[in-house]
């Protein structure tokens, strides 16, 4: 077995098909929001079944100072459609 281990880390194929992974260089630093809505994640979960309204994907909205989730369904994952949901909701 280490002689299969000892192979694979010294094999040159092997080494140039790994995924290297880089290590940040500056550490994370905190984005402090002030008030409800400065900053808001949003991310698209998709595809799902089709509803019966005809709604494939949701739009998941969390706001970063009050940490409140919200999702909204979608037939479309457009930016029209994501911008219309976000700003209409």
């Amino acid at each position: 077995m280490a002689d299969v281990l000892d192979f694979c880390r010294t094999c040159i194929t092997c080494s140039s098909f790994k995924k290297h992974h880089l290590t940040a260089t500056t550490p994370l630093q905190p984005m402090p929001t002030g008030f409800p809505g400065e900053r808001v994640r949003i991310d698209i979960m998709d595809p799902l079944p089709i509803t019966k309204r005809e709604d494939r994907y949701i739009l998941v909205m969390v706001d970063y100072f009050t940490k409140v989730a919200e999702a909204e369904p979608m037939k479309s994952q457009d930016i029209e459609t994501v911008a219309s949901t976000f700003f209409n909701r």
